[in-house]
């Protein structure tokens, strides 16, 4: 996650599955539009460090999904304060 603030901001949201299908996880990035969206993601994946820990990690992930949210009409979200432990 320390990587990936450099460059995609601050979360929406960070889940550990309890109920249902088990052992995932679901992080939520914010983004003013797809745009912006792509320039960060553009900026984190030329990071070495990354490439590095995303070649680390591949072999621990058996399904990945992305997903593109709108907030409903009467929802604004807000970025939360992420605090290392």
């Amino acid at each position: 996650m320390a990587i990936q603030l450099d460059y995609l901001l601050q979360p929406l949201g960070y889940y550990c599955t309890e109920i249902g299908p088990l052992n995932q996880i679901i992080h939520l990035w914010g983004y003013t539009d797809l745009n912006e969206r792509q320039r960060c993601r553009n900026l984190l994946k030329q990071d070495p460090r990354w490439t590095e820990y995303v070649a680390m990690i591949m072999p621990l992930i058996e399904h990945q999904e992305s997903r593109i949210l709108t907030p409903a009409g009467f929802f604004s979200p807000m970025a939360v304060a992420y605090r290392p432990a």
